[in-house]
């Protein structure tokens, strides 16, 4: 019965029975609730267990959405926010613009709606995609990487002889036949470890930098503040920590999860 689009309880009755302003506003009010608990959307097959509504069909019907994502912009949802709608290039990349000006930097992951984020990664890639919007990314994602430290030296090496200098962190970068920059500095702990490495000259820029022993006690401080480990989000924005990226350099490690079990055990330990 539900199926066909007919209520099928009392309850249901009862819903049927508002005027149209009350039943959107009951939609709403429900789906709300689902998504203050997962973060998200229902689908087409979850918003059908909701016993308090009518069926999505009838719902559809009466209010001329066309499609169940009709009816979640009639709820009053932004396109991006919805699945299975297809974007085009320029629309995903004008989100991002627009994300960004809302923000005042370039987005994170984590700053976007999921199903729109899941899309622009399939699209683009995340960093090419803040670059064809025009903007530069926060901290790189390190990327999966399988090579030995030997062999990630070696392809270092063969890049500085091809530019016939010592390649820098922009020359790794711009480089379409080598890792970006954040790989190497986080596995041989910094540009200028790696030119030791290599036998080449080292780089120095003058400026202050923090030690492993400093950003553990600055990352303890910050976990006694809070009562609870900080996420990646929220040491971005804390101006006063190291960022990801050169936390991930220090501990010689691509995972967060590592530094702070590391951290953690030590601190205990001691």
């Amino acid at each position: 019965m539900r199926y066909l689009g007919l209520p099928v309880n009392q309850e249901h009755y009862s819903a049927v029975g508002l005027n149209d302003e009350e039943l959107l506003e009951l939609t709403k009010r429900t789906v709300e609730q689902f998504k203050k608990r997962n973060k998200r959307l229902p689908c087409l097959k979850e918003f059908r267990k909701f016993d308090s509504l009518p069926s999505v069909h009838y719902l559809i019907r009466r209010f001329k959405a066309g499609s169940y994502n009709g009816l979640l912009m009639k709820l009053g949802y932004e396109k991006e926010e919805l699945r299975g709608i297809g974007y085009k290039d320029d629309e995903l990349l004008e989100i991002i613009k627009k994300k960004a000006e809302e923000l005042g930097r370039p987005p994170v992951i984590s700053d976007m709606d999921t199903t729109v984020a899941r899309e622009i990664r399939k699209r683009f890639g995340w960093n090419n995609a803040l670059k064809k919007a025009g903007l530069s990314p926060l901290n790189k994602t390190p990327a999966k990487v399988t090579e030995t430290d030997e062999e990630l030296l070696e392809m270092y090496i063969d890049l500085c002889r091809k530019l016939n200098k010592p390649a820098s962190a922009i020359d790794l970068d711009r480089s379409d036949e080598i890792y970006n920059s954040d790989v190497f500095e986080i596995r041989f702990g910094g540009m200028n470890n790696l030119r030791k490495l290599a036998g080449l000259p080292e780089c120095y820029s003058g400026r202050n930098k923090c030690t492993k022993e400093q950003i553990k006690d600055m990352l303890i401080a910050e976990y006694r503040r809070l009562g609870c480990i900080p996420t990646n989000r929220e040491i971005k924005e804390n101006k006063k920590l190291p960022s990801p990226s050169t936390i991930l350099r220090h501990f010689r490690t691509t995972s967060m999860r590592k530094v702070w079990s590391d951290i953690l055990h030590e601190k205990h330990k001691g």
